[in-house]
């Protein structure tokens, strides 16, 4: 359904608008030919798998799986390394915080009393 336009519109308008809506030579050039989907696997190719091929494909997949594995691990150790430190910090500014509170506390104690 087109939608009726929101003003009266020339005749050009009217082209220009119609033609936004279908492609032309030039925008079906960006689309894949059949040359150039000849180099991808059909279902029959697939069909004929051996299963030393999907072998070696699971093969494949459990080595790339692995390696992120590998690099998650190694992630993980250095955020919890992260957060150690961030702690460790933590209750040293807690501690020399509450020492200081503690000497002023004293200090306006002595000065009142």
């Amino acid at each position: 359904m087109i939608r009726r336009p929101r003003k009266r519109m020339t005749l050009a308008l009217l082209k220009r608008h119609i033609d936004r809506r279908f492609a032309t030579k030039a925008d079906l050039r960006q689309f894949a030919t059949k040359r150039d989907l000849r180099r991808f696997a059909t279902k029959a190719d697939l069909r004929f798998a051996t299963k030393e091929d999907v072998a070696a494909l699971e093969a494949r997949m459990g080595a790339g799986f692995a390696g992120v594995a590998r690099q998650l691990d190694s992630l993980n150790q250095k955020i919890d390394a992260v957060l150690d430190y961030a702690k460790g910090e933590t209750r040293l500014h807690t501690t020399v915080l509450g020492e200081h509170e503690n000497r002023l506390r004293d200090l306006e104690a002595g000065a009142i009393g």
